[in-house]
């Protein structure tokens, strides 16, 4: 990708005079990488605030509901990472499975299962919160090949958005 100033200057004018046109479509990472100048420091950004990513992936810190992402650019490229968020359903790691369970009192609760004993269950419900189960309290479980992070996440950032969050989120090694 170039980097003359004068060059990167009159894409990123032409990209907010000339929007690539609404397809309804995600472009791919090759795409977006014509297209747009991904920039990491508006990625995080992007990571941290429009695209909510922060409020379940950690980057290296505590433990959130989704998976760490401080290392995600060593494991998958833009496109798989890109892939990966349109459709979260196509690769949740076991640890990311969903199980609900139907209590003897009609209720039911649904989470990830942090620990699974004797004594007690406990299942993360969101982020900030967990329940801690009794074992004979539960009449049924059944774990639920849908990831917690929604689909459509994409939908409202702009290319140049989604650009900075993959170039973001490569550079996490």
């Amino acid at each position: 990708m170039p980097t003359d100033p004068a060059y990167v200057a009159i894409r990123e004018r032409a990209a907010k005079v000339l929007p690539m046109p609404g397809t309804g479509r995600i472009p791919t990472a090759f795409e977006l990488d014509l297209s747009f100048a991904g920039k990491a420091a508006d990625g995080r950004k992007v990571f941290e605030t429009e695209a909510g990513c922060a409020a379940c992936h950690s980057l290296g810190g505590a433990k959130k509901i989704g998976p760490d992402l401080s290392a995600i650019g060593a494991k998958y490229g833009k496109q798989a990472l890109l892939d990966n968020i349109v459709s979260p359903n196509e690769a949740i790691g076991p640890e990311y499975v969903m199980t609900t369970f139907r209590l003897k009192s009609g209720d039911s609760v649904q989470g990830l299962v942090e620990e699974d004993g004797a004594e007690r269950i406990v299942v993360r419900t969101d982020a900030e919160h967990v329940q801690r189960l009794s074992p004979s309290d539960v009449s049924s479980r059944r774990q639920i090949r849908l990831s917690l992070m929604p689909e459509g996440l994409l939908t409202n950032l702009s290319s140049q958005q989604i650009a900075d969050l993959l170039e973001f989120l490569a550079t996490l090694k």
